[in-house]
């Protein structure tokens, strides 16, 4: 580390005051946040690697094997509902989680002024 962090216990103990003020007020906001966060970047992170693994896997079946473009076609159709899938889950999570971050944002300024007063 370039600096040492002498004051660190002192940051994470208010954090960690902040979100016991947080999760108090609202707790179930707290929750959903979480977890459409986890499922837009769960979304995304899985569409995208399901979309490398057809590029790699069509270019490997076409490089090593005699098959056609018929077969890599079918394999595109059959894999296209789930990336689609994905990402609609990853979109719509985005926005739930903007939503809920500007409903928490007051309650975040509420534990801050707590904090500081």
């Amino acid at each position: 580390m370039f600096f040492p962090m002498r004051h660190k216990p002192l940051f994470h103990e208010v954090q960690q005051e902040m979100l016991a003020i947080v999760k108090r007020q609202a707790f179930w906001p707290y929750i959903g946040l979480r977890a459409s966060g986890l499922i837009a970047k769960g979304g995304m992170l899985l569409a995208f690697s399901m979309l490398l693994c057809y590029i790699i896997l069509g270019l490997i079946m076409q490089r090593t094997t005699n098959v056609g473009p018929d077969e890599t076609r079918k394999l595109a159709e059959a894999i296209v509902p789930y990336v689609l899938g994905f990402m609609g889950a990853g979109i719509v999570a985005g926005f739930f989680y903007d939503h809920l971050w500007d409903r928490l944002q007051p309650v975040v300024r509420v534990a801050v002024r707590g904090i500081q007063g």
